[in-house]
């Protein structure tokens, strides 16, 4: 088939990872056979701005310089609505992660107006577009300590910027204190930082090194002192799906000593059972 649409269709639907992976021409023939069905399905964002009233944009690119947060939000939403259903050009996209960089310095107030709930859900809507670009400059903001923390929105969007994203990740988590201890402080930006290292895996983007660099660190906290942070380490084990991870999920599902008492269920073990259930949906590699 048409090689740009092959190429097309697997930017459409996130695919480069199935492609990558694919381990014989047999499985890589039979994606090619089923792209044009799915490429029917896709609509992706369109390039063509033709349509896009600029004058709606040089209005809302003035306004979100605001110092009145509502200004701003009201202006970033009339661009977003500007640019529905298409590619952002990059210098758009650039305004609108230092306008997120703006208001995310706000979070730690609540606004005069007393519409907090309006505030926090202005913020999602940038962290949902930001997070759509696919760059390291849209990664980069998104690894701020406060707004990797807010979701998988978040740790979407800087899984999406794909290798490019791998050693500052990498370099975030290894400054983390360590032993990361039970309830410690840092234990919410160590899960998500372990959430952008599970997606990256399952994109199948990342070569062999940038694998195991990530291999290592998911191993780590796979071993932590906090029962959360190994939990969620068992579902990058599972993504990792090697020898060595499944070994370790067998550890895990042995040996984890996390015991938990949860009505009608008494003295359980969480974390194993987790491990039991990834060990078991892994394939050997």
């Amino acid at each position: 088939m048409n090689r740009k649409l092959l190429m097309a269709g697997i930017a459409c639907l996130g695919l480069y990872g199935p492609v990558c992976q694919a381990q014989t021409a047999a499985q890589l023939a039979e994606f090619c056979r089923r792209a044009p069905q799915m490429l029917s399905q896709c609509t992706p964002p369109s390039t063509d701005l033709s349509s896009v009233d600029m004058k709606v944009v040089q209005a809302s690119l003035i306004g979100m310089k605001s110092s009145n947060w509502q200004i701003r939000d009201d202006a970033f939403d009339a661009l977003r609505k500007a640019y529905q259903d298409k590619v952002m050009p990059p210098s758009i996209q650039n305004a609108v992660i230092k306008a997120l960089i703006l208001r995310n310095t706000e979070k730690v107030h609540t606004p005069d107006t007393g519409d907090g709930e309006a505030f926090g859900e202005g913020l999602a809507d940038y962290l949902e577009v930001v997070g759509s670009f696919g760059t390291p400059e849209a990664a980069y903001a998104l690894l701020d300590h406060d707004l990797i923390q807010t979701g998988g929105i978040a740790t979407r969007g800087i899984a999406a910027a794909g290798p490019m994203v791998v050693q500052p990740v990498l370099k975030r988590f290894d400054e983390i204190p360590t032993p990361i201890e039970q309830g410690s402080e840092v234990v919410g930006y160590a899960l998500s930082l372990i959430h952008v290292m599970t997606s990256l895996v399952t994109a199948g983007q990342i070569n062999a090194l940038q694998r195991a660099a990530i291999e290592q660190r998911i191993m780590a906290a796979s071993a932590s002192h906090d029962a959360t942070l190994r939990a969620v380490a068992i579902e990058g084990l599972k993504a990792l799906g090697d020898d060595a991870a499944r070994a370790r999920l067998a550890e895990i599902a042995k040996s984890d000593p996390w015991v938990a008492s949860l009505p009608p269920r008494r003295d359980f073990y969480p974390v194993r059972e987790d491990a039991e259930k990834a060990l078991a949906a892994s394939r050997p590699r």
